[in-house]
């Protein structure tokens, strides 16, 4: 591994926002690090100087967790996966449910596409029947789908971070 690459590496940046901060073309230190391309002096002692500040700096330990504050990230944790598989299974059921309403409004408009010869009761039920399915598909829509996405989203990378917390327990 290059220096180029281990400091791009360790410092967490691309290789773009490298050369923007050596203030060098993207294209030059792509040719610099693949041996095509000798990098000025000013920029490699630079590099230097960074690597060497990064060596000196000691990540702090993390402390270990106190058993009761592990039992309460385990109690988190274990809520915390709970609502998750609660809510993936509520988004199942919503969207299934939406699937339902789609057909349903799809049957009651072919309804009343071919239905000329309806009587007018059955046409007027028809037509009720589609603004109640048209309703609830816009409460049980798209808009409620998306809601509980973020929601489980938000719940996945809660498990993460707690789970994650837990490890060296």
């Amino acid at each position: 591994m290059t220096l180029i690459e281990q400091l791009a590496k360790q410092m967490g940046l691309s290789h773009a926002q490298l050369s923007d901060y050596l203030g060098i073309a993207r294209s030059f230190l792509h040719m610099t690090k693949t041996g095509k391309r000798n990098l000025p002096t000013r920029h490699f002692k630079t590099l230097l100087a960074i690597q060497q500040q990064l060596e000196t700096i000691q990540m702090p330990a993390r402390p270990a967790l106190q058993p009761e504050e592990a039992k309460r990230l385990r109690k988190r944790l274990n809520k915390a996966q709970y609502q998750y598989f609660a809510t993936e299974r509520k988004l199942q059921l919503l969207k299934e449910r939406y699937a339902q309403l789609y057909r349903q409004q799809q049957w009651i408009a072919r309804q009343l596409e071919g239905g000329t010869a309806l009587p007018t009761r059955q046409r007027l039920w028809l037509e009720l029947q589609q603004l109640t399915v048209q309703r609830r598909l816009v409460e049980q829509g798209g808009g409620a789908i998306v809601q509980l996405q973020a929601q489980l989203e938000a719940l996945r990378s809660e498990v993460a971070v707690l789970d994650a917390a837990l490890q060296d327990v």
